[in-house]
């Protein structure tokens, strides 16, 4: 009805322009309007130009933007579609998609048309667009005495589509189209070629199709004709208030060139900016839709004109919902994005056939459904062609025309639908819902301020759970109460009525695994949902129902803050996926890592990579402070970083199904595989770097951040080959290394001590357990311990969870350490440096490869590991083997110092360890008891967790009594048996004793460790672990001979110039009186005496220094002075010929021959 309003309108405005031409023409003057009312100069006369331009939305749409729309577009990497919320103006895409469907409209006018091009120009804000085949005559109109190209594009009300007694299935109607983009754009140029005129045309109208060029015609009679037509414009963006084609215009021209390839035949290509648009067919548009299981569709093509899909609407991934849209329609190459009749029409058809179906289920129950229960729950795709299609604005979102004028008719297939419906679950799906057997969608229902009044650390934002202005609010997680502290004086900046704040205890729980019921008893989950208004029933949460529009996660920036993110991120996508996908839902916030100042100078920076890159570049002094956690930020730093948003928060965006599949693959545990490809593909980093994005996609961020904490999870847990050790373990013995032998510390002093020295930055309880670990010597620990235990360092009864508090327990470094840590390498390892500080090398070198001796067990992201222990003389061995070169693999196997039971191999890599039982037979015939004494357990079955265990195995024996003797290295239970009743057990052979009372278990070795690259690496074998340390602790051998050949030639030389120059002094030949500085230093130099061979030793940076000579005392020229130089002189030439005779084998096997002496020695206490 408008639609004839609006013509009638334009009607009456020609009719009245038409009558007052004749009225001048009959009267002699014009009336005077110098007495007007001011009530009648209110009225205006506008021309129909005006009127599009002056009431855009009557013909075009709104040019004002429209915020925050959520779409479905197609990725071109991917070939799915996925979901985006988009900012446009719809007059803009409006105009666009005029020009779009004129050229795929000429399809149905001329059947040879197989091409159509559009090209889009960001940079200009030009696009054309471009289709052969049969188009406008280039000839002068009959009665309008113009070209008809100029009359079709330039003005209004012109179409060939007035006639409706003229069936075509086209989507021009009006006479507006093309105009409209004419009126809306700057520029706007046509050209056309008639092959039957032989004749091309081209006109350019500009300044809103106000003014025009010429039209400029050729003769092509002498050429090669094709007809073509053209059409290019500059959209006039300022009406649309914009500044040039943003990401979101482009995307959504995109996907209607994706939209209208896939309605038009398949024997036309479509290409944008020469790629070809590749969809074959409106079904494989519509498989897109569902990219994990393309066949859950059902498509119905009963004729030529009728394409259609249908699909449950809400389908599952794995744990993962997929919500189809509702309706995605086209009519003659239009998309009609509110459907209309010809939707109503196919989808009661379908309801038709599935209401039976379903209602003969409800019988029983006394039910029937509803119509709109299964129209709720199906997705429906059209593709049609209507003739003379009518729509309820020139916006064309919604068909109107009547069922009966289509020119056609949709038969459905009722035994397709029938088998679909079945097959598929539907049908049971809509029975269930039917019967409130299935969790339906709950109506928005607010969580109001009281009903969260209980969780005691929310600080709730004062417009959350209110109406029209909870979806304002965003809710602030953080990292702890410190964090939350951080969050509150921020909140002095942005106000408390959009801003709340809840501090998590810790890390949230994967819930990749767990249902929803297990979810909702996690206190912590629970109290999220209630604070943003979430429910595991409502799948899909739209803004009314939420407390909370949006999450901003404020997290340390290490590591573990990136963690804290993704499980954050995981929780909401396992759960409520829509989230994830249609808007910008969560956020996080950074923060400084480290802070460099220099005076009044700050510069702060977001990673490690970042500092270290500026490090390189930047000279003079800074001091450095690492923001370790949100805690170490002041106050008046909070106000600085949530005064500066934009630069602080980072929105997490969706990009399509790579995203998804890059949460599950971080956090599902059964793609564990998937993992250690994730990680293995990984460079090595030591941090991620910050390159200042404010956006990230979901897979961003799981490339990046979470990948950097995958990676130092794994350097966390996963040891080096080389020294056996992780990094918490190397830092506290680098610590030690550089203290004087002797010097025994307290546990929690050296915990500090470790902090402060090595840039530890994860909590001193952590050290304070490593330390306690490194020196337990009871069995199932380590064999060759590196620290000494002074106090209780913990027991094999509680697996060492019983030692002292760190307080009360002191350490030093074991005999065999610095044995097997030799002095002369300590300046030969790699030095690394944080934050100006020298901290520990990036990897020891021990003389025996310790990871075999004192093995290895962790856990970290898609990677494990686990080395047995194994002896110590054994493995020194195998190494003097290699020194020695004996030919063939020496496999060691297991070993754990004061184990009595057995250790058998299954595999290479599996091995069984058995406990001892003894079972004690009376001697007298007669006796009422025996007694059974289990006196070692298998390795790593703790004697307090056997206990329980034996509790329970115990507990339908009958047992006269049950004792325990246990010693500090000892393990012995005892039971005493009835014997009338449990008789039996006199014919148990040892090993099914050994299998009732669970005195056996299965070791499995994963040799994943970390090789002297810094690259995670799986060896094969034990003997591929020695070979590739050996050839490390022999090129060490080699570098330290080196170095101590230089250091004695140097000392010797330092001795000899000193002779010489004594020499030179005591005959005269330098007169020390008559020379001055510079003068003397160049005669030293003629003499051949060099500047202090020593200097490059200690680190002397001049050019050179004599001072070794020439501020040596007088006393040094006397002869007994001499005599003394010349005996320094001859022990420096002693050592200098042991050093260039001395090799790294006989060297090699003379330190290990102290090591094992010293080995010996401490089993033979």
């Amino acid at each position: 009805m408008h639609r004839i309003w609006v013509l009638r309108h334009f009607a009456f405005i020609s009719s009245f322009r038409i009558a007052t031409k004749q009225r001048r023409f009959f009267c002699s003057q014009t009336p005077s309007t110098s007495f007007a009312s001011e009530a009648a100069v209110k009225y205006e006369k506008k021309s129909p130009t005006e009127h599009v331009l002056l009431r855009p939305d009557t013909y075009i749409g709104g040019v004002a933007m429209r915020e925050s729309e959520i779409v479905w577009l197609r990725s071109l990497e991917s070939k799915q579609m996925y979901t985006k919320e988009v900012s446009y103006p719809p007059g803009l895409l409006k105009i666009f998609d005029e020009i779009l469907v004129n050229a795929a409209d000429n399809k149905s006018r001329d059947s040879n048309m197989n091409r159509l091009e559009v090209w889009v120009d960001r940079k200009t804000s030009r696009i054309s667009v471009w289709n052969n085949g049969g188009g406008l005559p280039v000839e002068i109109h009959p009665s309008e005495n113009i070209y008809v190209p100029t009359l079709v594009f330039g003005n209004l009300f012109t179409s060939s589509n007035y006639d409706d007694s003229e069936i075509k299935t086209v989507g021009g109607r009006n006479g507006y189209g093309a105009k409209l983009c004419n009126i809306f754009s700057t520029e706007f140029i046509v050209e056309t070629v008639d092959s039957r005129t032989k004749k091309k045309f081209r006109q350019r109208w500009f300044n809103n199709m106000k003014e025009c060029d010429e039209a400029e015609i050729v003769d092509l009679q002498n050429e090669k004709t094709t007809d073509y037509t053209k059409v290019e414009f500059v959209p006039d963006l300022k009406r649309f208030q914009m500044d040039c084609l943003s990401d979101d215009i482009i995307d959504l021209i995109g996907k209607r060139i994706f939209e209208v390839t896939a309605t038009l035949p398949n024997d036309v290509q479509v290409y944008l900016n020469g790629q070809k648009c590749e969809v074959n067919g409106f079904e494989e548009y519509v498989r897109m839709f569902n990219y994990y299981d393309p066949s859950s569709f059902l498509f119905l093509h009963p004729t030529s004109r009728w394409h259609v899909g249908v699909a449950k609407r809400n389908t599952y991934i794995g744990d993962d919902q997929l919500i189809l849209p509702k309706v995605v329609s086209f009519v003659n190459n239009i998309n009609t994005e509110k459907g209309g009749t010809h939707v109503d029409y196919v989808m009661d058809k379908i309801v038709n056939v599935i209401k039976p179906l379903v209602d003969s289920r409800l019988a029983e129950f006394g039910k029937s459904v509803k119509p709109a229960m299964i129209k709720n729950n199906l997705s429906i795709f059209i593709n049609c062609l209507i003739e003379n299609p009518s729509f309820e604005s020139q916006t064309k979102e919604t068909v109107t025309t009547k069922p009966k004028l289509f020119g056609s008719s949709f038969d459905c297939d009722h035994k397709k639908v029938t088998k679909w419906a079945e097959e598929s679950g539907f049908v049971e799906e809509i029975v269930e819902e039917a019967l409130n057997l299935k969790k339906k969608k709950v109506p928005a229902k607010r969580v109001t301020s009281s009903s969260v009044r209980d969780i005691v650390k929310l600080e709730d934002a004062e417009w959350a759970g209110i109406s029209g202005k909870s979806e304002k609010c965003t809710l602030i997680l953080t990292e702890g109460d410190s964090a939350k502290a951080l969050a509150l004086s921020g909140l002095e900046v942005l106000g408390r009525e959009t801003y709340g704040v809840f501090p998590l205890k810790g890390k949230l729980v994967n819930v990749s695994n767990i249902d929803d019921v297990r979810a909702s008893k996690n206190e912590e989950i629970s109290n999220v949902m209630r604070i943003l208004g979430l429910r595991f029933e409502e799948e899909a949460p739209t803004q009314e129902s939420m407390r909370y529009g949006r999450l901003l996660i404020l997290a340390d920036q290490d590591e573990d803050g990136s963690h804290i993110k993704g499980l954050v991120i995981n929780f909401i996508h396992k759960f409520w996926p829509s989230l994830i996908r249609s808007r910008d839902f969560i956020q996080s916030f950074r923060t400084p890592l480290l802070k460099a100042k220099k005076g009044d100078k700050v510069k702060s920076f977001f990673s490690i990579n970042e500092y270290q890159k500026w490090a390189e570049e930047t000279e003079g002094k800074w001091k450095i402070k690492y923001y370790k956690g949100l805690g170490t930020s002041t106050s008046i730093e909070a106000k600085e970083y949530f005064s500066d948003l934009d630069h602080h928060v980072i929105n997490f965006k969706y990009t399509g199904l790579n995203d998804d599949k890059a949460i599950r693959m971080a956090f599902d545990r059964e793609k564990s595989d998937e993992r250690k490809e994730w990680i293995r593909g990984s460079k090595r980093l030591e941090s991620l770097v910050d390159d200042g994005k404010t956006e990230l996609s979901y897979k961003e961020f799981i490339d990046g951040q979470l990948m950097q904490f995958g990676m130092v999870d794994l350097k966390r847990s996963i040891p080096s080959l080389i020294d056996g050790l992780k990094p918490s373990q190397r830092k506290i013995l680098w610590t030690l290394l550089n203290m004087d032998e002797s010097t025994e510390m307290k546990v929690s002093q050296l915990a500090g001590a470790v902090a402060h020295r090595q840039s530890y930055h994860h909590g001193e309880e952590s050290l304070v357990r490593t330390i306690i670990r490194m020196g337990q010597t009871f069995c199932g620990s380590s064999n060759l311990p590196l620290l000494q235990p002074i106090g209780q360092f913990g027991t094999r009864h509680e697996g060492g969870n019983d030692a002292a508090s760190a307080r009360y327990i002191f350490t030093s470094l074991a005999s065999t350490t610095r044995l097997l840590f030799p002095h002369a390498d300590d300046d030969l390892y790699e030095k690394r440096i944080e934050e100006g500080l020298v901290v520990e090398p990036r990897w020891l070198c021990p003389i025996i490869p310790l990871i075999l001796v004192n093995g290895t067990e962790g856990i970290g992201t898609g990677w494990s590991t686990k080395i047995v222990n194994r002896n110590a003389i054994d493995v020194i061995d195998g190494i003097r083997r290699k020194i020695d070169s004996v030919e063939g693999e020496h496999e060691i196997q297991p070993y754990y110092e004061d184990y009595r039971g057995k250790i058998e191999a299954v595999t290479s890599k599996k091995f069984i360890t058995t406990g001892k039982i003894h079972l004690s037979r009376p001697e007298r015939k007669n006796a009422s008891t025996f007694s059974i004494e289990i006196s070692e357990l298998p390795i790593e079955i703790w004697t307090s967790k056997y206990k329980e265990k034996l509790s329970k195995i115990v507990e339908n024996l009958p047992i006269v009594e049950f004792s325990e003797r246990h010693t500090e290295k000892r393990v012995n239970f005892r039971l005493t048996v009835d014997r009338k009743k449990a008789g039996r057990f006199l014919q148990k052979t040892n090993s099914e004793l050994l299998n009732f009372f669970k005195l056996r278990s299965s070791i499995t070795e994963n040799r994943v460790l970390f090789d002297k690259n810094g690259l995670l690496k799986e060896y094969k074998s034990i003997s591929e672990i020695a070979s590739e340390f050996f050839d490390v602790r022999r090129d060490l051998y080699e570098k330290r001979l080196k170095a101590q050949k230089d250091e004695c030639e140097a000392k010797l030389k330092y001795v000899d110039n000193q002779i010489k120059f004594i020499d030179l002094v005591t005959n005269g030949t330098i007169d020390l009186r008559s020379m001055g500085r510079d003068q003397l230093e160049s005669s030293l130099e003629e003499y051949g005496l060099e500047s202090d061979p020593l200097s490059s030793k200690t680190h002397n940076a001049k050019k050179s220094d004599y001072s070794y000579l020439l501020e040596m005392p007088l006393s040094r020229l006397t002869s007994d002075e001499m005599n003394r130089l010349t005996e320094r002189r001859f022990r420096r030439k002693t050592d200098l010929d042991a050093a260039e005779s001395a090799d790294w084998r006989s060297t090699w096997h003379s330190e290990l021959d102290k090591v094992t002496t010293a080995i010996q020695k401490k089993i033979n206490k």
